[in-house]
């Protein structure tokens, strides 16, 4: 899985977005410069607030992308200014 640390599920992810990264990307085995995903599933071409809003709904595609809003407060304060932005 892609937001999975090595030592096991990340529960600051959303169980059911995790299993929807898996089925888009058919999840590699191994790691690789060729292995991509958007990390804004909602408007991936956009430049918008959509990064932010899926934080703020557990829905981060990596988890150190979700830590923003989950672990540390004052980044946690910024996701929520973006996020209404």
């Amino acid at each position: 899985m892609l937001s999975a640390p090595i030592s096991g599920r990340d529960f600051t992810t959303n169980q059911a977005m995790e299993n929807q990264i898996t089925q888009w990307t058919n999840c590699p085995r191994s790691s690789g410069e060729q292995n991509l995903i958007f990390l804004d599933f909602v408007s991936p071409t956009k430049f918008d607030n959509s990064y932010f809003k899926n934080l703020l709904a557990y829905k981060g595609v990596l988890s150190s992308d979700q830590v923003l809003f989950t672990k540390i407060d004052v980044t946690r304060e910024l996701v929520k200014k973006y996020t209404y932005n």
